[in-house]
């Protein structure tokens, strides 16, 4: 059955059956409330960590991050980097981040160029976690074995609509949040929370080493 993804006042709601996703409102900005939406981000992030038992970082991390610059994902020598770093890591499990989206359902399009020269390697070493920003929303999205998140409601700007149609949406919500991240070499935990310290999504990703 199709699950409507409920949205902000005069935004697009996006409701996906399967992989079919269509937007049933025009694309509209929804206005934030500058001093107000930042505070009570910090608020709620302070509330949750509380909340949270941190453990001592171990010598050698169980995972690695490896961050990219989004702004030049036609760097041959980036690519290189990003292909020899996941080649290195054969036990831990790696969590990649940057800025522009490879997938989207967002006001500002997925980026082609990362999906032809990073995503291939993406699903050739198992990347399981993706975090990216751009959009001013929160949104999850499966794609072959990857696990594409959102990030883009810090709260200081607009937030924007649910634009388009998008292979393995999960969810997409236009809302002020953060994240936590929970990473062991067993897997990811990922909470998204509103300013009010409501819980938006919950997920999580039990890994194997890669083969």
């Amino acid at each position: 059955a199709a699950t409507a993804f409920p949205s902000a006042t005069r935004t697009p709601t996006i409701s996906c059956a399967k992989t079919k996703c269509a937007a049933t409102t025009k694309p509209a900005f929804i206005s934030a409330t500058k001093a107000k939406a930042w505070p009570a981000i910090a608020i709620a992030w302070k509330k949750t960590l509380s909340k949270t038992t941190v453990s001592p970082s171990p010598r050698r991390a169980p995972i690695r991050f490896v961050v990219l610059d989004a702004n030049q994902p036609s760097s041959l020598k980036q690519l290189t980097f990003l292909q020899r770093t996941l080649t290195a890591e054969t036990v831990r499990p790696v969590i990649v981040s940057y800025h522009q989206g490879t997938r989207t359902a967002g006001l500002h399009p997925p980026q082609l160029e990362q999906q032809r020269r990073w995503e291939p390697l993406f699903v050739k070493h198992k990347v399981r976690l993706v975090l990216q920003g751009h959009n001013h929303l929160y949104e999850r999205i499966n794609y072959k074995g990857i696990t594409y998140v959102t990030s883009g409601g810090g709260g200081y700007s607009a937030l924007y609509p649910c634009v388009r149609k998008t292979v393995g949406l999960v969810l997409c919500k236009p809302v002020h949040h953060f994240l936590l991240v929970e990473a062991t070499a067993a897997g990811f935990g990922v909470r998204a929370v509103d300013t009010n310290g409501a819980l938006i999504d919950r997920f999580r990703i039990a890994l194997t080493p890669a083969v």
